[in-house]
């Protein structure tokens, strides 16, 4: 392991004690009927998956999931 590599993941591991935890860690899975609701509504008018997952909460894999669904008309 060079000396650059370790610098770079010490570095990596100081950035939620400096940032804060953002993205994936802060968001939970739980999806309820409101959250269904507001996705819906969010993929009528054209909102980007990254933004509503951001806005509702949850992962942006679980989003495309429901997209999917809603683009059949199963949601």
């Amino acid at each position: 392991m060079t000396d650059r590599f370790y610098l770079a993941t010490q570095a990596l591991k100081r950035l939620p004690a400096i940032y804060g935890n953002k993205g994936e860690a802060a968001k939970s899975g739980v999806v309820t009927p409101d959250k269904v609701a507001m996705i819906s509504r969010l993929l009528d008018a054209n909102v980007a998956k990254a933004e509503i997952a951001d806005q509702v909460g949850l992962h942006a894999s679980t989003i495309y999931n429901l997209a999917r669904k809603h683009k059949r008309g199963n949601l």
